[in-house]
């Protein structure tokens, strides 16, 4: 007897059943993953933490700190007490034992959030922020004579514009070391090389002592003279003779340190010393400070977001593995 065949239709059932059961596989495999990794919640932390990271960035560093010190803190403030929240929510849900995986994930993320952003924050403003400020708010002087004038007058001063024809004695600068190497030079109008045919007083090292009986106004910066070079700020241009006053008083000190060791050498007398960064243009240097202030802002903000979403899918696929859910 010949074998039997199978019927046509045997091959459709099967065929059939074989992709529903594919489709089956696939959506639950697509649920399981979706369980695991909760992409809405992801995204929801994430982008929590990012604004929790951008009001302690923000507080920590714009000018709303400077202007209004007790709204700046609040704005942290709020931030802690976000971050408490999600704590104790996370905390309660997995006493309850109630799905908890998520609130775990965004209590990990506001707390960096916040330390770290108020850190940085921190960290930004007294490294440039503050002397924006500062400057904002000091006396600004032009035609300053560094050979009439006397420091004395001008120790309100923030920002400075010399008079035409003053410049930085970069060859006769001095460097203090101590750990960095803290550089000044005197801001003079004429060469205080002693001349002959002057009636100025002279000192042993042939010096001259400018008009107003002491050299004052310096230029200063730090790790910029090495070979006996002074380069600090734009003390090569031949078109800068404005300067922004040091604000640092540990910088100021081992200034004066320097300057002190100057006028021993030089016999000089140094009285009231002012100590500024030499720029060519003040106003675009500060106006400089605050576009970088914002430019960092982004940036960081931005490497807060992405490191957000990294962080809280590895917290949710270690959770995963706990049977946290």
């Amino acid at each position: 007897s010949s074998p039997s065949l199978p019927l046509p239709g045997s091959y459709i059932e099967c065929n059939s059943s074989s992709m529903r059961l594919a489709q089956e596989t696939q959506h639950l495999l697509q649920k399981r993953f979706r369980d695991a990794l909760k992409p809405a919640e992801i995204l929801a932390g994430s982008t929590l933490a990012s604004l929790v990271f951008a009001a302690a960035y923000g507080c920590s560093t714009f000018g709303i700190r400077y202007t209004d010190k007790t709204l700046s803190t609040l704005g942290i403030v709020v931030g802690f007490v976000m971050c408490v929240v999600a704590t104790m929510m996370a905390v309660l849900r997995l006493r309850n034992k109630r799905p908890a995986r998520s609130w775990i994930a965004a209590t990990v993320l506001l707390w960096h959030a916040l330390v770290v952003g108020t850190w940085l924050g921190d960290r930004y403003w007294w490294t440039n922020m503050v002397k924006y400020y500062t400057w904002r708010d000091m006396a600004s002087y032009v035609n300053i004579d560094p050979d009439m004038d006397k420091g004395q007058s001008y120790m309100d001063a923030g920002t400075v514009y010399f008079k035409e024809g003053s410049y930085v004695l970069a060859d006769h600068s001095i460097a203090f070391r101590n750990g960095a190497t803290y550089c000044v030079a005197p801001v003079v109008r004429a060469s205080p090389q002693a001349n002959s045919s002057t009636p100025q007083l002279q000192t042993v090292n042939g010096f001259q002592l400018p008009r107003s009986g002491t050299v004052d106004f310096w230029a200063v910066g730090t790790d910029c003279c090495g070979s006996g070079a002074f380069e600090c700020g734009d003390a090569s241009s031949p078109i800068a003779r404005s300067g922004l006053r040091i604000l640092d008083k540990t910088s100021q000190s081992m200034y004066l340190l320097g300057v002190q060791e100057w006028s021993a050498t030089t016999g000089l007398p140094v009285r009231h010393p002012l100590f500024f960064s030499w720029v060519k243009d003040p106003i675009s240097y500060t106006e400089d400070l605050q576009s970088a202030c914002a430019m960092d802002f982004v940036t960081r903000l931005m490497f807060c977001l992405f490191g957000s979403l990294v962080v809280s899918v590895m917290i949710h696929n270690v959770l995963q593995k706990f049977r946290v859910t």
